[in-house]
């Protein structure tokens, strides 16, 4: 028998992970990949691991991020739980079986309710009124991007395998589904679960525990003093301490997005001019006062980013039944992370039937 919150978990997972990879110019700005499978889940689970899916999907995705820790996961908690809520209130109330709006209607409405949260938190934790200026393109981006998801989601719905073989299995479980509602952690099973090997991850050597707890512990007062500190070289400092810190445990990072960051909120801040003048093109001047602003809150941002992203340990075990959910999050995760490649290309086979094969044969792999 299958955990489906562990298999949707990882799902999130996953596209949370390939979404990482893909450039941002403001650290709120996504393409909602890890959104799919939360849609798929208002059809295919209970309203209760639909719920739990939501929350986990925001931890997962600050997890394989590195962005626990810092107003990232601020963002993206407001964004998910608000789409997240506002598409299960749609789906229940007029989509689903009555059918009244269909997954891309669902997927509009939860990007809205993500770009509207997330604008309101940026007014009040880094923009201010500024966020008026960045606003109609969060919302013309959210449109677009939750449009298209929508319409891939509708053209998945319509020639999926995965889908029915999952309701198919729903029908067919043996087990008391009363005890599957009281406790969706629990992994139920027939044989004892063999565990899997956890999924390639940037850092594969095994670190002892006082390692773990030692990076833990710096990581957390690196945390505390970005909050408490005023002072642009002590930002930078730990922002460049921890990057190196980064590239020795994870043997590669990531630049880009840090400066296109620190780059947007400081331009941002520079449109409300203010105090000395430094330096004037035309009407846009560069004044002192929100030229330390910007560059103070960008780099509490990424530095936020990089401290978080060396204290997460994603070779931690944890006992009990939260333990052996995490483990099966991260085996399902590791099969889903196989390469096909080759074998679409053998098989010639299009991107929504190659995804629905690769689903299939991992919901397969994992009964």
């Amino acid at each position: 028998m299958k955990n489906r919150l562990a298999f949707f978990s990882a799902l999130c997972f996953f596209l949370a992970a390939v979404e990482m990879a893909i450039p941002k110019p403001l650290p709120f700005m996504r393409l909602g990949l890890a959104n799919l499978p939360i849609m798929a889940g208002l059809a295919l689970l209970s309203i209760k691991e639909t719920i739990l899916l939501i929350f986990l999907k925001v931890l997962l995705q600050a997890f394989v991020s590195g962005t626990l820790f810092s107003y990232v996961f601020i963002f993206s908690l407001a964004g998910t739980l608000a789409s997240g809520f506002g598409m299960m209130l749609i789906y229940h109330l007029v989509g689903g079986k009555r059918g009244l709006v269909s997954w891309f209607g669902i997927s509009l409405f939860g990007g809205l309710m993500n770009n509207l949260a997330q604008i309101l938190v940026a007014k009040f934790v880094m923009f201010g009124e500024n966020i008026s200026y960045v606003a109609p393109l969060l919302l013309a981006a959210g449109f677009v991007c939750s449009g298209v998801l929508g319409v891939f989601m509708n053209l998945f719905w319509k020639k999926s395998r995965f889908v029915e073989m999952v309701h198919a299995d729903s029908r067919k479980r043996s087990f008391d589904s009363a005890q599957d509602d009281k406790d969706p952690f629990v992994i139920p099973s027939e044989k004892p679960v063999i565990p899997r090997e956890t999924p390639v991850i940037p850092s594969e050597v095994e670190e002892s525990y006082w390692k773990v707890y030692l990076s833990l512990a710096v990581s957390l007062a690196a945390f505390v003093t970005i909050l408490i500190t005023s002072s642009l070289y002590v930002v930078y400092g730990i922002f460049l301490l921890f990057l190196v810190l980064n590239l020795i445990k994870y043997k590669k990072v990531r630049i880009l997005s840090p400066l296109l960051i620190i780059a947007s909120v400081t331009f941002l801040e520079l449109l409300s001019p203010a105090g000395k003048i430094l330096w004037q093109y035309g009407s846009f001047k560069v004044t002192d006062i929100p030229l330390v602003s910007g560059l103070l809150k960008s780099g509490k941002l990424c530095a936020m980013v990089v401290v978080s992203k060396f204290a997460v340990n994603r070779q931690i075990h944890l006992p009990g039944k939260v333990g052996q959910f995490v483990s099966e999050v991260f085996g399902i995760f590791g099969e889903l992370n196989v390469d096909g490649k080759t074998e679409a290309k053998k098989n010639r086979k299009s991107l929504i039937a190659y995804i629905d094969m690769r689903l299939c044969e991992v919901w397969q792999n994992v009964k």
